[in-house]
């Protein structure tokens, strides 16, 4: 498939306050008065490209960090990976067995907002500070003037704070987390990002879902690299890094403040393990979805057939599920179809082989038919 400038994808969606209460936020705790004028700033940037030991190193640095005259930028990217906000549903953002047959991890945040893809050609930057120094609109207008200064390229922020390429491109898309004392604030950069694989994997396979749970927004999207082709990773890191240290420190760039960063290091981050580990656990990455339900009805010709599923998920499981037939017929098991799936996890590795042995039990066409419709909903 030729991908476009034109071509649409799932990137970073809604926030969670109107524009109007964000700024009057930002006025009122956040204001610029409150920044001392030197900060001893530091320039993380990670040596991994493990989303599970970035998102650890990030919380860490976040949890453990004296912000009370620091501020950290962190710099980072990953392979490829789907990474959804901390209230969204993964089976409602992304098709979850496409990205597993294709490698791709999936990860959930900490923080809110929609879903982004992370490869080799995105860039990542968490800006971690104290609560009070904690501005959105300041960090968003760095990352705008060193692209602009140093590589000449048209972008700005738009009243939803993203970056545009153009005008038109979504380059950029954002998302926080704020606590009682620290705060950081992260966003993409699309440099040289899989676009088709991208859009190959960000959209549901699942008609019929409804839930609750924060959705992302479709926005067109566009690398940095198609307009700039001298842009790359290295070069971008340099420049940020320099501009960084320069913005919030004497005004000049000591190399020193600019750190290369192993999170996987347990002597220099200890529990970083056990941050990353409680990151990959199915009940966080999936447990922690809203409960949400899926309505689905199949047609079957020549037999004008109608099959409906009614299923309820909550943590991860099956906690409801309700099958009706417009036809009876006592050779399709329904209720003991029901039984056997209820209680399971949501996930095609559990229920697949349910569904497989119910099948070898009940082989008359019909119920073979009832089967293949429970497999595309898993």
């Amino acid at each position: 498939m030729k991908i476009t400038p034109h071509s649409s994808v799932w990137q970073i969606g809604r926030l969670f306050t109107q524009k109007k209460m964000y700024n009057w936020v930002q006025t009122t705790f956040y204001s610029s008065s409150s920044h001392p004028r030197n900060l001893n700033s530091k320039v993380y940037v990670s040596m991994s490209n493990d989303i599970f030991e970035n998102l650890a190193l990030e919380d860490w640095i976040y949890e453990h960090s004296d912000f009370k005259n620091n501020t950290v930028l962190l710099l980072w990217r990953n392979r490829p990976t789907v990474v959804i906000g901390r209230h969204q549903n993964p089976w409602q953002e992304c098709d979850v067995r496409k990205i597993y047959q294709n490698g791709v991890n999936l990860a959930r945040r900490k923080s809110g907002g929609g879903t982004v893809y992370h490869d080799l050609g995105n860039l990542n930057f968490s800006f971690l500070s104290s609560k009070d120094m904690y501005n959105r609109e300041k960090n968003l207008k760095f990352i705008v003037e060193v692209l602009r200064r140093q590589w000449d390229v048209n972008v700005e922020v738009n009243e939803r704070d993203d970056i545009l390429l153009n005008n038109r491109y979504k380059i950029s898309g954002t998302a926080a987390k704020l606590g009682r004392t620290a705060a950081y604030h992260h966003c993409t950069l699309l440099v040289d990002t899989d676009i088709q694989m991208m859009e190959n994997v960000l959209h549901s396979r699942l008609p019929g879902l409804q839930s609750s749970a924060t959705q992302s927004v479709r926005s067109g999207v566009l690398n940095l690299r198609d307009v700039e082709p001298t842009i790359s990773y290295q070069s971008l890191i340099e420049a940020f890094s320099k501009q960084y240290i320069e913005q919030n420190g004497e005004g000049k760039a000591d190399t020193r403040k600019i750190i290369k960063v192993n999170p996987w290091e347990e002597s220099e981050f200890p529990g970083i393990t056990e941050i990353k580990q409680a990151l990959q656990e199915w009940t966080w990455i999936f447990g922690k979805t809203p409960k949400f339900c899926i309505e689905r009805t199949f047609h079957r010709s020549p037999s004008s057939t109608d099959f409906t599923i009614n299923m309820t998920i909550h943590r991860g499981f099956i906690t409801d599920i309700h099958l009706k037939l417009s036809k009876n017929s006592k050779d399709i098991p329904v209720s003991k179809i029901s039984d056997a799936l209820k209680g399971l996890p949501y996930w095609h590795s559990s229920t697949g082989p349910v569904i497989k042995q119910l099948g070898k039990e009940h082989g008359d066409c019909d119920t073979l038919w009832i089967f293949n419709c429970l497999s595309e909903l898993f």
